[in-house]
């Protein structure tokens, strides 16, 4: 009777499973996201390229109308960095599908790299942070102080 109740249980666990799945992936070998021809998501690159052209605008100081759009592409990134990771930050290990928008300041090139939860990062062509979020590391600052960060 033991036996019988473990084997409707398991059998139970595999229907539900099985139905909560959907597509198994492992029918699919090297399966990973693929963004639709027109990029992924529905969102509108002239909105995502303005978004970006402000954001960097912000960061320089300058007015988002002195910042031109170079190219912008729908990309996956191989995890929640976006392709451009701050030093010593540790992120999901998850490709994230986005937007590498290339903008022109100046004589500087800049990419902000993007989520389609509108997540970014204003990055260097290596793909460096332009704006580190810590600068400096509290070893570097010897002047005695508590080191506080400040905006």
């Amino acid at each position: 009777m033991v036996g019988m109740k473990l084997i409707s249980t398991s059998i139970l666990v595999l229907a539900l499973t099985a139905a909560c799945a959907g597509e198994p992936l492992l029918n699919r070998p090297g399966a990973v996201a693929v963004p639709s021809p027109t990029g992924p998501g529905t969102a509108d690159t002239a909105e995502i390229a303005e978004q970006a052209r402000v954001e960097l605008a912000d960061a320089l100081g300058l007015r988002p109308d002195e910042i031109e759009v170079g190219s912008i592409e729908s990309v996956d990134w191989p995890d929640a960095g976006l392709g451009c990771p701050q030093p010593g930050v540790a992120y999901s290990q998850v490709v994230t599908p986005g937007w590498r928008v290339e903008l022109l300041a100046g004589s500087s090139t800049y990419f902000v790299h993007t989520d389609l939860k509108h997540q970014s990062v204003i990055c260097t062509e290596r793909g460096a942070p332009a704006f580190p979020l810590l600068p400096v590391t509290p070893a570097d600052i010897d002047d005695g102080q508590p080191w506080m960060p400040v905006d």
